[in-house]
């Protein structure tokens, strides 16, 4: 052969039957989709899992229901009887008053002398057995019930009672 020979090339010229064009494109669309369900996994907001809420045992439970219940009839008699004091929104009701028309529940065994009256309107019971405390605090605007652990000391005054944990819904 010589140089001016042509020289003969045989291609190869495969079907245009888009096998290699789906491949690429499924490729794409199952990187863009993976993308996209991390960008929303990251994005979404961190949930806490631990339940604030205390964790009561029934009696702590059928306590907390007859607490609720003597709230709410103790906050319908100071309105019929108007037991409230006008400069601090406590009802005036004095704890001998309260234990006399045993409105205040107590825990089975436990005598209803147990509650104790921090100031107007703030009562208080703790519970020697598991030395846990409830607090009712009965005000004009509502009565709230506050629960505390057993790690923590027994309240001198109203204001460290309405910082323990609300366990009601009222307002």
């Amino acid at each position: 052969m010589s140089n001016s020979d042509p020289v003969l090339l045989i291609e190869t010229v495969r079907p245009d039957d888009g096998r290699t064009e789906s491949f690429w494109v499924a490729l794409v669309i199952t990187g863009v989709l993976l993308l996209g369900g991390l960008g929303i996994l990251l994005r979404q907001e961190q949930t806490s899992a631990t339940d604030t809420r205390p964790q009561l045992d029934l009696l702590q439970r059928q306590f907390l229901m007859e607490l609720t219940i003597a709230a709410d009839e103790i906050r319908f008699i100071t309105t019929m009887n108007s037991e409230v004091s006008t400069d601090t929104g406590f009802v005036n009701w004095p704890l001998e008053q309260l234990l006399q028309e045993q409105l205040l529940p107590v825990f089975p065994g436990q005598s209803a002398k147990a509650w104790q009256q921090l100031e107007p309107g703030c009562l208080l019971l703790p519970q020697p057995a598991s030395r846990i405390h409830f607090g009712l605090v009965l005000q004009q605007a509502g009565s709230s019930i506050h629960y505390a652990p057993a790690d923590v000391p027994l309240p001198d005054h109203c204001e460290t009672l309405l910082s323990w944990q609300r366990m009601d819904i009222q307002s």
